[in-house]
């Protein structure tokens, strides 16, 4: 049995590294650092519909779009707020 960290671990799930990280936030359980490969598949049977969005819920600013505001230079030279 052999022990993977999180990014062993993304390339034998075929995954992103940040997904493992995700899947660690929402309560998958690593000793040291490490976890077998058994236990993760074990745990991504028990949450099948998992995403990162469980992990990392979007805030409401997020999903409206209305993020942070960027300058953009008019035709006279000053600036003036827009949506991004």
């Amino acid at each position: 049995m052999q022990l993977l960290n999180r990014a062993q671990l993304a390339e034998a799930i075929g995954r992103d590294p940040s997904y493992v990280s995700a899947m660690r936030k929402a309560g998958l359980q690593f000793t040291c650092g490490k976890i077998t490969l058994r236990a993760a598949l074990a745990w991504m049977a028990a949450h099948p519909d998992f995403t990162t969005r469980d992990a990392y819920p979007r805030t409401l600013t997020q999903m409206a779009g209305r993020g942070r505001s960027r300058q953009r230079k008019s035709v006279s030279g000053t600036r003036h707020s827009v949506p991004a």
